[in-house]
C-alpha cells in the first residue's frame, strides 16, 4: 500500500506496511486502486486520465 499525504511527513498505520509517496502521479504507479478521501484542491485537480492510465481503479469518496 502506498499513500500519498502532502500534508504530513510520515502515516502511522498502525503497524501496517505502508509507503508514502509525494507525489500522487508516483503513488498510482502499479496501484490496482485508488481512494480519494479528501476534498483537498491536490487531488481533486489531479489530471485523472494520466492517473487512469496506469490500469487502476480509482473511487472518489468526497467529489
Amino acid at each position: 500500500m502506498t499513500a500519498d499525504e502532502p500534508r504530513l511527513d510520515s502515516i502511522d498505520a498502525a503497524g501496517l506496511p505502508v509507503a508514502t509517496a509525494r507525489d500522487p502521479y508516483v503513488a498510482a504507479q502499479d496501484a490496482d486502486a485508488i481512494v480519494v478521501l479528501t476534498q483537498w484542491p491536490e487531488f481533486s485537480e489531479l489530471d485523472w486520465e494520466t492517473v487512469s492510465r496506469s490500469g487502476c481503479t480509482a473511487a472518489a469518496t468526497r467529489h
